[in-house]
């Protein structure tokens, strides 16, 4: 049975020859730390999420916006902490999970101290409360209008579960591949392969792991990938868990 994998939003994908010719290098920032910055972003992302309590759709979410908003504007021109709030802002409102504004102005204030190296203060007086709001429904506003107002997207998660259904996997592969789901948010894959190849590659990564055994070319029988695509999905996964695994661990739990 193959699952049904066109999502629409095939502009928000970038090739190779975009990746590297990205608003960030023309203004001089090396590959390095283009990665480097939207690690940092990715990563605030998730752990506003986590702070806030909220599901993991709404981090993947904002980690998505992230990185398609970097993919038209410069690390050089705008505060990666600054986008990395508004994307999380917006993805809990676009995810119906929104947070009360004062406890989400209270983390972000919370945020910003701590990077600085600064006291923490009490509660928001009246003045702080405004400019605070002010400033995260501007930057909320940027972010759209860097992306044309399009925010429709589909997440990996829907695929991975169709996929290890249809492949009776084990729950051990099926933990594996969801923790490396939500690791994956923190690379350029959303925006460089569709969602089902994501999934696949993930899932491919995931049983070479745990050397489980998957029925020949599944991949393509399920979703019509191709192999040199779950290569790229494999090496993306491979590099990214060279560079940070260590800051990483399968907590994760399938819902």
């Amino acid at each position: 049975m193959r699952i049904m994998t066109d999502d629409g939003i095939s502009g928000f994908y970038l090739t190779e020859q975009q990746l590297q010719n990205s608003p960030s290098r023309r203004d001089g920032i090396d590959p390095k730390r283009e990665l480097a910055l939207r690690f940092e972003g990715s990563l605030l992302v998730r752990e506003i999420g986590i702070k806030l309590r909220q599901p993991q759709v709404v981090m993947a979410t904002g980690q998505v916006l992230f990185h398609r908003f970097f993919s038209v504007i410069s690390f050089a021109s705008y505060d990666v902490r600054r986008a990395a709030k508004a994307c999380e802002w917006l993805a809990s409102r676009l995810e119906e999970c929104p947070r009360k504004l004062q406890d989400v102005l209270l983390l972000y204030r919370h945020i910003d101290r701590l990077h600085e190296n600064l006291p923490q203060p009490g509660l928001l007086s009246k003045d702080e409360f405004s400019k605070l709001q002010k400033d995260l429904f501007v930057a909320e506003e940027v972010v759209l209008r860097a992306l044309g107002y399009v925010c429709n997207m589909n997440l990996p998660y829907i695929f991975i579960l169709v996929y290890l259904k249809e492949l009776e996997a084990p729950f051990e592969l099926q933990q594996v591949a969801w923790n490396i789901t939500n690791d994956s948010f923190c690379t350029t894959l959303c925006i460089r392969c569709k969602s089902h190849v994501v999934a696949c590659g993930i899932i491919q990564a995931a049983a070479q792991k745990l050397s489980i055994p998957l029925p020949k070319k599944w991949f393509e029988i399920l979703a019509d990938v191709t192999w040199e695509e779950i290569e790229v999905v494999c090496q993306a996964l491979h590099e990214f868990y060279r560079d940070h695994g260590c800051h990483f661990s399968p907590t994760s739990v399938l819902p």
